[in-house]
Formats: structure tokens, C-alpha cells, sequence
């Protein structure tokens, strides 16, 4: 999926940032509510250790918790300091959610804190693969190549962004020495949507906080967006966009141009969406072929997490089901999390697992 326009609107303390394809088609819509935002990377105070289910509740700024699932070759014991990476803000109802350890994430490289050097570029051709180890050496990180990096035929970039997050990555190190409680403030969602989607060589990006813009620019070379046309608009006003979006995810149906309808619920964390078509005189392979580019989009408007069920029109042969399976594995290659298509249980429903964005 190609973006076109980047809406990026600060509304006070609030965020906003909203991509578009084809300049009316909304395609992601993100909203970051605190200056600290997920990845950020704290030094925490282990507060309980439940080394049975390897689970500890950490303190990670004063008065705040959260927990995490840790490895288990990882011996933690209360009240020790460990570093921990922000994974999920939390809730009211939900402390916010860890890693552990810290990992830093490029347009072109992941590079995680590590005891010893690694470098994972299976997606590189042997030579640049090659080329690229011994030039790595010198970081004594644990590294991975992401995919957005196997277009490229020259390694510049790749240093060059390998360079910058291991200077991040030995400020955090340094860091670690004062009692500083937060050590890296994250990325916000502005960031991260520029650094995995495609964006048109056309494409807008229209902000009304120079400072965004700024930053932005600073990135222009490293991530390939030379081309992208920077727009400052003081006067950018998105807040009847921004409430009739609220207004949208209030409800819990959706109707399609096609005649069919999405109804989309949340039990327990786990969400729902059920297709109705009783007015389509459509194949049930047909029809739902014809609604999942529906269902991929509300998936990523409503930025939906966890697991995620689709209860398509029932009765597929095992061919039906695995053409469902190769169409959203396509779909969800573009979206800006991860998403893991589980394939279809006993019942016929067909599942998902989303990581948080």
C-alpha cells in the first residue's frame, strides 16, 4: 500500500498522526498521548519475581509499574535493576507492558543490546551480506537486517544507520551510570509509520509543529525521503477529521460499498469481526475474497491488538481457505505492525495475532 499524505496535527499535548492513500482513502490513524512513547527504554527496580510463570513487576518511574515476560536464562530477584524496553502504555484497567532488555528499531536495521556480536543478513545477497559483517565487527551488538534493506544495492545507508543507533545504544549504556529512571524516550508513531510504509515519490507530509518537520528532515537523507515535499501549516485544523473518526469507532458496525456488513466486537480482549451478507448473492469464496480489504483496513484504523478472530462465510474447502491465508499474509505486509496470520481453527474461524503498535 502506497501513502500519499501524512497528516501529522498537534492538538495541545495530543499527537495525531494519519496517513492517506490516494488522498481521501484513510489508511492508518495513530495518536500518541504522552511525551514518553513505546520503545522507550527505562532503568528499572524489579518490585516481584514469579519465576514460575517468568514474570516480574518492574518499577519503571516513580509511582509507575508495569510488567514483563522475561527469558529463562535470566535469573531476576526483587528489588535488582534491570534495563526494560516499553512495549504497551497500559490502561486502567492493565499495568503497561515490557520487554526485556532494549532493542533499537532503523528503516533498514534492528539492533538489540547484547554481551556479543551478532549479525542476522539472511536477507542480503552472500556478497553484501559479506561486506556488511566485517564492517559490523565494530558493534558489539546483537544485529538484525529488516527487509526494507534487500532493495538496496549499496551497504552506505545501512552503515551509515548502523553508526547512528550504535551511538544511541552507547549513550543508554552510559546512561545507565546516573539515576536517570528513563533512558531512551521511544519513537513517536509519526516516526515509526515513516519508517515502514511506502511512501509515494509524490507524497505529502503536512504538520503544524515545525519541530516534527524538523525532525523529519534530519532523517530525509538516511531514509530515502529526499523526494517527500515537507509542508508547515500553522492554520492545520483536523478536529472535525478527528471526531467523526472517534465517532466511527464508537460503532460497532461497518457498511460496505458492496452490500455486505462488518460487525466488530471485543469479548475478553479478543476481538471479533463477523461478516454479514444475507442481501449478496455471492460464492462464499467470492464474497469473502471481496471484504477482506475491508476487514485489513478497519483492522489498522482501529488499531486492533491481540488476537483477532474473522468469522467469514463458512463451508471453504481447504484450497479456499489457504487462497484467505495467502491474501491476508499479502495485506498485512504492509502494515506498520506485525501480524501473524494463524490460519483457520475447527470452528472456521480464521485467526490473527497483531502485535501492539
Amino acid at each position: 500500500m502506497l501513502i500519499n499524505k501524512l497528516l501529522i496535527y498537534r492538538q495541545d499535548n495530543l499527537l495525531y498522526s494519519l496517513a492517506y492513500t490516494h488522498n481521501s482513502q484513510l489508511a492508518w490513524f495513530c495518536c500518541d498521548e504522552q511525551a514518553i512513547y513505546s520503545e522507550a527504554i527505562f532503568l528499572t527496580k524489579v518490585l516481584k519475581v514469579y519465576p514460575q510463570q517468568q514474570i516480574a513487576f518492574i518499577e519503571y518511574l516513580p509511582q509507575q509499574t508495569g510488567f514483563m515476560n522475561y527469558p529463562k536464562y535470566v535469573k531476576l530477584q526483587d528489588g535488582s535493576t534491570l534495563i526494560a524496553q516499553l512495549t504497551w502504555q497500559g490502561s486502567q484497567d492493565k499495568d503497561a507492558k515490557f520487554r526485556y532488555g532494549a532493542q533499537l528499531v532503523g528503516k533498514f536495521v534492528v539492533v538489540k543490546l547484547s554481551d556479543k556480536f551478532s549479525l542476522d543478513s539472511s536477507r542480503l545477497k552472500a556478497q553484501l551480506a559479506n561486506e556488511l559483517h566485517q564492517f559490523a565487527k565494530q558493534f558489539a551488538y546483537a544485529w538484525i537486517i529488516r527487509s526494507s534493506a534487500t532493495s538496496l544495492s549499496d551497504l552506505s545507508l545501512i552503515k551509515a544507520e548502523m553508526t547512528e543507533l550504535a551511538e544511541q545504544l552507547e549513550q543508554i549504556n552510559q546512561q545507565r551510570q546516573t539515576t536517570t529512571n528513563c533512558l531512551f524516550i521511544g519513537n513517536p508513531s509519526y516516526l515509526k509509520m515513516l519508517r515502514n510504509l511506502t511512501l509515494t515519490t509524490d507524497c505529502q507530509i503536512i504538520c503544524n509543529d515545525q519541530k516534527i518537520l524538523d525532525t523529519i528532515k534530519s532523517k530525509q537523507v538516511l531514509w530515502q525521503l529526499k523526494q517527500i515535499q515537507l509542508i508547515y501549516q500553522n492554520d492545520l485544523n483536523l478536529d472535525e477529521i478527528i471526531i467523526n473518526y472517534h465517532n466511527n469507532l464508537a460503532t460497532s458496525e461497518v457498511q460496505l460499498a458492496n452490500g455486505a456488513r462488518l460487525e466488530i466486537h471485543q469479548v475478553s480482549g479478543i476481538h471479533l469481526i463477523d461478516i454479514n451478507s444475507d442481501k449478496l448473492r455471492l460464492s462464499h469464496s467470492k464474497l469473502n475474497l471481496l471484504v477482506l480489504d475491508a476487514i485489513y483496513q478497519q483492522i489498522c484504523l482501529r488499531n486492533l491488538q491481540g488476537i483477532i478472530l474473522l468469522d467469514l462465510v463458512k463451508n471453504l474447502t481447504p484450497q479456499q481457505q489457504q487462497q484467505i491465508i495467502d491474501y491476508l499474509n499479502k495485506l498485512f505486509t504492509h502494515d506498520i505492525s506485525k501480524t501473524k496470520v494463524l490460519g483457520f481453527s475447527h470452528s472456521g474461524l480464521c485467526e490473527l495475532i497483531r502485535q501492539k503498535f
